[in-house]
């Protein structure tokens, strides 16, 4: 291996990790402030099983880690090929609607919207994790703990948005 080779291979992965820890940054910057006095109101229902605040901040950061692992090895594996380029359109769509959910529950406090965007965005990661596995098993495992964190976001949207009688109600 070239020292070439291994500078574009390290660039391309901080590259990758960048982008996904940016987006959830930016999600986190815009929603945070808002999250901490909602959540944590004592008179907002949540289900058995929800976890803190600070709990989910640090399995959001690794998600997003995982998810520039994926990145990366679309992006190695070349995203105008025939199998990539449909992983790479749901895997950015995933990223787009995890950042739809957190920003309407957290910033608009719209649990139905959230809701949607959750649902939306668990079909969008099942559909990147098979795409991907197409052409990488490798590059698909990382999103397989944020399918089941994302399945978690699912139960945990749902029985916020039926404890408080929210249902469709945005």
């Amino acid at each position: 291996m070239s020292a070439k080779n291994t500078v574009t291979k390290g660039l391309t992965l901080i590259f990758s990790l960048g982008i996904c820890l940016l987006v959830g940054s930016l999600v986190s910057y815009q929603s945070l402030p808002g999250a901490v006095a909602w959540y944590t109101n004592p008179q907002l229902l949540k289900a058995a099983f929800s976890l803190p605040l600070d709990v989910i901040t640090w399995i959001w950061l690794a998600s997003f880690v995982l998810m520039g692992l994926t990145l990366y090895v679309i992006i190695r594996t070349g995203i105008r090929k025939n199998d990539v380029a449909p992983g790479f359109l749901f895997f950015a769509f995933q990223i787009l609607l995890l950042a739809g959910w957190s920003y309407s529950l957290f910033y608009m406090q719209s649990v139905f919207l959230a809701f949607i965007a959750i649902i939306a965005a668990w079909t969008a990661i099942l559909c990147a994790i098979i795409q991907i596995f197409r052409f990488s098993v490798i590059g698909g495992m990382p999103l397989i703990p944020c399918f089941l964190w994302v399945c978690y976001l699912v139960y945990f949207t749902y029985g916020i948005m039926v404890l408080n009688n929210l249902l469709f109600k945005i």
